[in-house]
């Protein structure tokens, strides 16, 4: 009979010093599996995505829309699991996305799409290039920034750049570097043209002259006086002086040299990116930024490769660079990371405390310090399991492990409670241990696994977000099943072994017990006698029973009423505190690079005087997004300020985005021209939350459209940068060529845009090494007017002296005049396409205190309102999309585990309306979530989707524990009454006490974290209202459900 009781526990109580080895070993492998855990900023998403990029050099935007995006998407259409199908025609330029599903073969697919555009190509113009194909990631965005500066010029800085970035690519883990801004050394030869028609010469001729004199190859080997030589042909260009010599060509015997045709400018490339840094409040000096991508896939942990690109940076400066050149780190995730595990170490330091604390007042010292042993040993065994399965420590992960902290405890603490209460019967430690197993092993082992199912459903999340959020599940069910083996496999060993081994306190028990009960356990035992006493009267008090009813009943639909009628905002992420945002600018199309840069410097001498900011990084030229996956703009308007703040703490009291909502609303009240204010969030990639998509094939009714929406969403309460994606440009200068004048002359549409080539950008002729260092050789044109801006060396001229430009022909040299006809007509700067279809943009952002929710209500007001031609559609996306896509996948998850919760229930109790008493308890959880979160003005976010599934799992597990103490006290004899009675005053304890650790563990991370907010109040709010529900409407239930029952039992007693 007793080897029947015995249960796999017994065995490790038995061998205590088997138990420890296994402890410490956990403890041993649990630390080296977190140290060497590879830690990254977010998880990898591995989705398929495919740009096709193709270059028709000169067409026009249409023309690259007709002849080559459209014949490339009618191809491609054919491929299956394909999501989406985006594309952008620029002037001379095509740009195809491919997304596949998730779910699809990422190689597979990419392979697929190479086919077909080889198949694609021989239906291509044949001035357009081959199309390239690119495999591209969600995560292929820079971990590490550094902007490098100092009291030198731009050229200068570049080169201790490129020093620097020679030595980063040597880091293991590193994919990619990235220089922005800086001027490279160019020779240009400038050719007189004047000089060049005395001798009959054209700059081709100069050109070509120049690239067959800079030769050096190997010529091969000969054997001479019985040994083998080899021979090298020297014919390099050695130095820029050399070129000067370089014969063009011969006239009467007499050579023609570079130098009798040409000026040699020893000058620098024409910059289109300008960067400039200012910290410490100080004005800006030019820089270069160097940005830093690790390995796709890899795995790398960003901390370590961080801190040996510093290691080696700082090394590089020591030994080879000048001391007064600044190289710092103006955005690093590795210091995101350490401060996401800071955060993680403190939570869970503040919650050992609390639960130890409490513990210690309620139950005694022995079981508080047991309780908090079992929170590292948890984590440790999670970080095993983690490491051997492949996952990384980031955000999700840490999420996970923090949403762990305040549930893991549970089985602690029930079993703790129980070993107290029967080491105060004075049994025997062992056998003390082992009645407490039997008794509560299988309703924590249900209570546990019950969790568990609440996540294990959202592996079946569909998209970026499943792929985003799958180490969720996995690292809380790994905790979970951890911290079950702890509190029945080790806390009973170590509270046996504690207890043999101080003998002395078994007889010092009775009066420290005394004394416990006398301060603390005594009003717990007055609550507990309390509420048996009500229960007995509630059991038998009808009219009260009704009133329970009709008030949850009102509340329930009180409460689920909130979200529905959109009273509880939802939004997928809410604003984090992050440590840096930017500012956003968009001139006029055709603004020049030096007044984008201006801008942007009067940005910054408004932004210095803030002490709340560390540094600032001017970028003109370019977007915040370039560099991306997601894509940005380039171009001479485009602009932004990077803003680093300060750590926050004594330096800085206010959040990042009250900082952004702050600057926002200043530049719209103070600045003419559009400027964004914006942060980065968390989340599988990020945009503009609130998003209009119209298609139709009409450019200008599609251009219409948006601007009749983008006025209206102005108006709407909570929007700012309101955009539409049609760029208004300054137009361009055609040049037409008169074929029937230019046959006339004898000369060729090639031959004019050679020349014209010449003039403005100059052709490359090659490239010499002085010192080790590449230098470009640029032939052009001298033009008249001719001058050069001095930040970006690019030239200024007028279209006078485009037309006056000579034209060599076989009658002699006309003006390009005679041949050509310039006009100023309206471009358009790009032409979008969504699933082959023509798309127009308004994107939005929004102010923190709303959700975008609230806005789209507010567009699809405007939307109705508004009248849409016959033939195009309006769509909304952005995160409302987004949000809806999560909630309905969410609400999958939770149906299915649902599902798996109630078969779980049914095979443990085997009964169904055991199992629906218990699950009745849900539903009626969430009564006081969606209050507590409106009374706090928290979002019903996704953390707060994640914090309510985890709710699931927890006021399951009070119920079971509940009902099995009422199924044991029915098989013990008692009556129904006395049954459910004992049972709620036995289980009083355990579930008050899980309540309370439960929430004062969360508590802290609730109120420090507001990325974490509505997840821990999810869980306060409705652990408390179903701590209430389970020892009343459980009892209620089930003495309604089990009424057939009663009847017998009182006719029998009759």
């Amino acid at each position: 009979m007793e080897s029947q009781k015995r249960t796999i526990w017994d065995f490790f109580i038995k061998n205590s010093k088997f138990t420890g080895i296994i402890v410490l070993t956990a403890m041993l492998f649990g630390a080296i599996a977190a140290t060497q855990m590879p830690k990254e900023s977010q998880p990898e998403v591995v989705i398929p995505i495919g740009v096709v990029s193709t270059v028709f050099p000169g067409a026009s935007v249409v023309d690259v829309e007709e002849l080559v995006t459209n014949v490339i998407e009618d191809k491609i259409t054919s491929l299956d699991e394909v999501k989406k199908i985006t594309s952008v025609s620029r002037r001379g330029v095509s740009a195809i996305t491919v997304e596949f599903l998730a779910s699809a073969d990422s190689d597979k697919k990419i392979n697929e799409l190479k086919d077909l555009i080889s198949e694609v190509q021989v239906d291509l113009p044949e001035d357009a290039t081959d199309p390239f194909v690119q495999q591209v990631s969600l995560d292929d965005a820079p971990f590490l920034t550094l902007a490098v500066s100092g009291p030198f010029d731009l050229p200068q800085v570049k080169l201790y750049a490129e020093e620097i970035k020679d030595e980063i690519e040597r880091t293991a883990g590193v994919s990619t570097v990235q220089i922005f801004g800086g001027q490279e050394r160019q020779v240009e030869v400038i050719v007189n043209k004047a000089k060049l028609h005395d001798f009959g010469l054209s700059v081709v001729n100069v050109t070509q002259a120049i690239e067959r004199a800079n030769s050096d190859v190997p010529i091969g080997s000969i054997i001479t006086a019985e040994e083998e030589f080899t021979l090298r042909f020297s014919g390099r260009i050695n130095s820029i002086d050399d070129i000067k010599d370089i014969p063009i060509t011969s006239i009467n015997n007499t050579p023609v040299f570079v130098r009798d045709v040409a000026t040699i400018i020893d000058t620098y490339t024409e910059s289109n990116k300008l960067v400039r840094l200012s910290t410490e409040g100080n004005a800006s000096d030019s820089a270069v930024t160097i940005r830093v991508f690790k390995n796709s896939g890899s795995g790398g942990d960003v901390t370590k490769i961080a801190k040996n690109i510093f290691a080696q940076v700082e090394t590089l400066k020591q030994e080879k660079l000048p001391e007064s050149l600044t190289v710092i780190s103006i955005e690093n995730l590795a210091e995101q990371i350490d401060d996401d595990l800071s955060s993680l170490t403190k939570n869970a330091v503040a919650t050992v405390i609390i639960v130890t604390i409490l513990l210690a007042l309620l139950l005694g010292w022995r079981e508080a310090i047991l309780a908090a042993i079992s929170i590292p040993l948890s984590f440790m065994m999670t970080f095993i399991i983690l490491f051997y399965a492949g996952y990384t420590i980031n955000f999700m992960t840490l999420f996970s492990l923090i949403l762990s902290l305040g549930i893991l405890v549970d089985s602690t603490i029930v079993i703790n409670e129980s070993l107290n209460k029967q080491m105060k019967k004075e049994h025997d430690p062992e056998e003390a241990a082992k009645k407490s197993i039997r008794e509560l092993q299988f309703p924590l082992i249900a209570g546990t696994l019950t969790t568990v199912f609440a996540f294990v459903p959202m592996l079946l999340t569909s998209g970026i977000l499943g792929q985003f959020i799958k180490s969720i599940p996995i690292t809380v069910s790994a905790v979970l099943m951890s911290s079950l083996f702890v509190a029945l496999g080790v806390i009973t060993t170590l509270s046996v072994v504690l207890t043999k081994y101080d003998q002395k306190r078994v007889d010092k028990k009775k009066n420290r017990k005394a004394q416990e009960e006398k301060y603390f356990t005594k009003l717990f035992i007055a609550q507990r006698e309390g509420y048996r006493e009500y229960l007995k009267g509630l059991l038998h008090n009808r009219k009260k029973q009704v009133k329970i009813t009709i008030w949850l009943i009102i509340a329930m639909i009180g409460a689920y009423a909130l979200p529905i009628t959109g009273v509880l905002k939802a939004e997928l992420f809410p604003p984090a505190d992050q440590t840096s945002f930017s500012i956003d600018i968009q001139n006029a199309f055709g603004t020049p690079l030096t007044k984008t840069m201006e801008d942007l410097q009067e940005l910054e001498t408004e932004l210095r005087n803030d002490d709340r900011i560390q540094s600032l990084v001017l970028n003109a030229g370019f977007s915040a997004s370039l560099g991306s996956a997601a894509g940005g703009g380039e171009g001479a308007h485009l602009g932004y300020i990077m803003v680093n703040l300060k750590d926050k703490g004594k330096e800085r009291k206010q959040k990042s985005f009250e900082i952004v909502d702050e600057y926002q609303q200043k530049f719209n009240q103070e600045q003419s021209k559009p400027i964004s204010v914006t942060q980065s969030g968390y989340g599988p990639g990020s945009g503009a939350p609130v998003e209009v998509t119209i298609a139709g094939d009409d450019l200008a009714i599609l251009d219409s459209l948006a601007q009749t929406l983008k006025e209206k969403i102005e108006n709407i309460q909570g929007t700012q940068n309101v955009k539409t994606s049609v760029v208004q440009t300054n137009g361009q200068f055609v040049i037409n060529v008169n074929r029937g004048k230019a046959s006339q002359y004898g000369v060729s549409t090639a031959d004019i845009a050679i020349t014209l080539r010449n003039a403005i950008t100059g052709l490359d002729a090659t490239k010499i090494q002085e010192q080790g260092e590449d230098i470009n050789v640029l032939v052009r044109t001298g033009l008249q007017a001719n001058a050069a801006l001095p930040e970006t060396n690019r030239r200024i001229t007028d279209i006078a002296t485009i037309e006056g430009l000579s034209l060599v022909t076989p009658r002699g040299e006309i003006p390009l005049s005679s041949v050509v006809d310039i006009s100023l007509e309206n471009n358009r700067s790009a032409i979008q396409h969504e699933n082959g279809n023509r798309v127009v943009k308004v994107t939005s952002y929004i102010t923190s205190d709303v959700s975008a929710g609230e806005i789209f209500t507010q567009v699809e007001k405007i939307l109705a309102d508004t009248e849409i031609p016959e033939g195009y559609i309006v769509s909304t996306g952005g995160e409302d999309e987004d949000t809806a896509q999560s909630l309905q996948d969410m609400f999958r998850a939770m149906i299915l585990a649902v599902i798996l919760i109630a078969a779980l229930l049914v095979l443990q109790f085997k009964s169904f309306r055991q199992s629906l008493i218990i699950l009745m308890t849900i539903p009626l959880a969430l009564i006081g979530v969606f209050p507590g979160l409106l009374l706090l003005n928290l979002p019903l976010s996704f953390p707060g989707m994640i914090g309510i599934v985890a709710l699931a799992g927890i006021v399951v597990n009070n119920a079971i524990i509940l009902i099995d103490k009422i199924n044991t006290n029915r098989n013990d004899g008692m009556t129904m009454d006395d049954a459910i009675v004992d049972a709620g005053a036995s289980r009083f304890e355990p579930i008050i006490l899980t309540t309370i650790t439960t929430l004062s563990g969360l508590l802290p991370l609730a109120l420090t974290e507001p990325i974490w907010s509505s997840l821990g109040f999810a869980i306060i709010f409705g652990l408390l209202f179903s701590t209430i529900l389970t020892l009343i409407v459980i009892p209620l239930l089930y003495k309604k459900f089990y009424r057939k029952e009663l009847a017998k039992e009182s006719s029998v007693a009759v």
